[in-house]
C-alpha cells in the first residue's frame, strides 16, 4: 500500500463565521481564513479577495471588508498554494448602525426581533436627532413589555450587560 501526500495541496477552506457576515456601514470588519493543509508543514497559502461590487464593499488583502452603502455583497476568496486552490464564496449584508442598534434594542431587552414599523419608528426618531441612542434605550427599558418579562435581578443585570456592553457579566 503505497501513501501520496502532494505537498502544497489545501485539505479545506473556509472563513470563521460560516457564509453569512453582517458589518456596519462605514466600519471595518476582519475576514479570518481557516486553512487546513494535506501537509501541516507546508506553507501557508496566499490568500486572494475579490469584491463582486467593489462600489458597494471594499476588502483588502488582508481580509478586512467595509461597506460603503447598505446593501448584501458576494465576496469571492481564493487560496492558492502552488498549482492547487480552493475557492470559497461569502455573503456580507451591510447594515446601518442605527437600524442595528434599534434592532439589538429589540432583540436584548425585549427577547424578540423587531417589527419593521416599530424599528422603522425608532430609526428615523434616532436619525432626526428628536431623541438619543440612551433615552430611547432607557425607554426600552422601562417599557411594560420589558417589566412583564419579569426577570430576576441576575437575568435583569445580564439583559443589560448583553445590550450595552456585548458580552456576559463578570462572575
Amino acid at each position: 500500500k503505497i501513501h501520496v501526500t502532494v505537498y502544497g495541496e489545501i485539505l479545506s477552506f473556509s472563513i470563521k463565521g460560516g457564509t453569512d457576515h453582517t458589518v456596519l456601514l462605514g466600519e471595518n470588519y476582519q475576514l479570518i481564513p481557516e486553512i487546513q493543509m494535506v501537509d501541516p508543514d507546508a506553507p501557508a497559502p496566499t490568500i486572494s479577495w475579490h469584491s463582486v461590487q467593489s462600489d458597494l464593499l471594499s476588502v483588502d488583502q488582508n481580509g478586512v471588508v467595509c461597506g460603503k452603502d447598505i446593501a448584501q455583497v458576494t465576496l469571492q476568496i481564493t487560496a492558492t498554494s502552488g498549482v492547487f486552490s480552493k475557492y470559497y464564496t461569502c455573503t456580507i449584508k451591510i447594515i446601518d448602525p442605527v437600524e442595528a442598534f434599534v434592532g439589538r434594542l429589540y432583540q436584548e431587552i425585549l427577547g424578540r426581533v423587531g417589527d419593521a414599523q416599530g424599528i422603522n419608528s425608532w430609526y428615523y426618531v434616532l436619525k432626526s436627532g428628536k431623541e438619543q441612542g440612551a433615552k430611547v434605550a432607557q425607554g426600552f427599558i422601562e417599557s411594560p413589555e420589558f417589566r412583564n418579562r419579569n426577570l430576576s435581578n441576575l437575568d435583569y443585570v445580564i439583559v443589560l450587560y448583553r445590550t450595552f456592553f456585548d458580552r456576559e457579566p463578570d462572575t
